[in-house]
């Protein structure tokens, strides 16, 4: 997912578990509208440098595919 922010852009990876995922991964394609609904998991983690990093995963409850309407 991307989030726009002022003239900043996030990437967020979204968790996606069972019907829904096979819903997803059947009719959503590259560059797919979509509004998520769901819960936000923090994570933290140590790489091999002994640094630690911080991440944000969306864990997807429903999926709303916005489809283009079709120009007349």
């Amino acid at each position: 997912i991307i989030v726009r922010d002022n003239n900043r852009i996030n990437f967020f990876n979204v968790v996606v578990f069972g019907k829904l995922a096979e819903f997803c991964g059947n009719k959503l394609k590259k560059d797919s509208k979509v509004v998520i609904e769901g819960k936000l998991k923090f994570s933290t983690y140590t790489i091999k440098s002994g640094e630690k990093r911080r991440s944000v995963e969306i864990i997807a409850e429903k999926v709303h595919h916005i489809e283009k309407k079709e120009e007349k």
